[in-house]
């Protein structure tokens, strides 16, 4: 089975499409697929994807709609496939179509926030139940070193780890810091992952300096890292986003901020779950120094949503 994925990954449109996009493909290669790689060019791609794109697009990564125009391109450099993987805001009614008769595949729609037609199958883990759509968070994509199996975890736990993604255009990693920089018996030792790139756009060093010895900023970690990480911190303040998840799948008490409308859903899951999800980082701030944070029981939470997906997509093929 060939396997294309349409995804696009930046500073101004973060990481996480591109992340869970290779959680999904590692699973459909170790079951024998062959994975092709469409993508706006940019430089950090090959660092989550350990190798460039097969097909590298024209333009900035961003949510705008996508060009129909790009599929003849893309189908000319790809060849014949069977799936085409959308992980895409910008892919519209008329994107889909084009794209459904341009390769003749079946298509797999990353739905976040939308509800949009046109698919073969919809990924929507945070969404209500729906005909032709896998829901619940046991779909959830998550790379395999967020198994708790995999990644041991820690009994004696300590330190507050922030992380609000790539974009972060809200300045929440900003307000965070500026919250504890008032704030009295703050947690130690504190990590911030956080980009160059947004670091410079928030003023984020200057900040850090101010907080003293026993905080760090990381540029960039892999997802190994960013889980032992997960495995050992108290209090994870992260995004209300899949960081959420994999922080929860590792153990690690979370708090939560939902800051932009495609984390809606997955913001009512946590809560609904009992993990505080707020909309205010400083209020987010006082829930994790209050000892406010929750972890989930081992196990209700994991990491295998990716092999669920892979067996939907394969059982789908044989089936068509």
């Amino acid at each position: 089975m060939r396997v294309l994925f349409r995804v696009d990954g930046g500073p101004a449109i973060g990481w996480g499409h591109v992340s869970r996009c290779v959680a999904l493909a590692a699973d459909l290669v170790g079951r024998g697929a062959q994975v092709i790689w469409a993508c706006r060019a940019e430089p950090g791609l090959s660092g989550l994807m350990d190798r460039p794109p097969e097909v590298s697009l024209p333009g900035q990564a961003s949510f705008e709609p996508l060009p129909v125009s790009e599929i003849e391109p893309i189908v000319s450099a790809v060849g014949a496939i069977d799936w085409v993987v959308v992980d895409h805001y910008g892919a519209q009614q008329d994107y889909l179509d084009a794209l459904r008769v341009g390769t003749g595949a079946k298509i797999l729609l990353m739905d976040d926030h939308q509800i949009r037609p046109g698919a073969d199958l919809r990924l929507a883990p945070m969404q209500p139940s729906a005909r032709d759509a896998l829901t619940g968070p046991e779909y959830l994509l998550m790379r395999d070193c967020f198994d708790p199996a995999r990644s041991p975890q820690s009994m004696d736990r300590s330190g507050l780890l922030i992380c609000f993604g790539g974009a972060d255009h809200a300045h929440h990693t900003r307000s965070a810091l500026e919250a504890l920089v008032a704030c009295e018996g703050r947690p130690t030792p504190i990590t911030v992952i956080a980009s160059d790139v947004l670091a410079e756009r928030q003023g984020l060093d200057a900040l850090i300096q101010t907080l003293g010895p026993d905080v760090e900023r990381l540029a960039w970690i892999d997802g190994s890292e960013m889980a032992s990480r997960f495995g050992v911190v108290a209090c994870a303040l992260v995004s209300s986003s899949v960081l959420a998840f994999e922080a929860l799948a590792m153990g690690a008490p979370v708090v939560s901020v939902e800051s932009v409308d495609n984390q809606r859903y997955h913001a009512q899951t946590l809560r609904r779950l009992g993990v505080p999800s707020v909309q205010e980082s400083d209020e987010a701030v006082r829930l994790a120094v209050g000892g406010r944070a929750v972890s989930l029981p081992e196990g209700q939470i994991d990491a295998q949503g990716a092999g669920r997906v892979a067996l939907r997509m394969l059982g789908q093929e044989e089936r068509g």
